[in-house]
């Protein structure tokens, strides 16, 4: 499981890198998904 403060961390880096993500799931096995645009 990932903590909330972590998913934050990953949709940062992918708006960095110019890709777009979304939180999907629910918690404890919620997770962060990244694609192009």
């Amino acid at each position: 499981p990932q903590s909330s403060y972590v998913r934050h961390l990953q949709h940062q880096i992918a708006e960095r890198h110019g890709l777009s993500s979304s939180s999907s799931g629910r918690e404890p096995t919620r997770r962060v998904v990244m694609f192009d645009g």
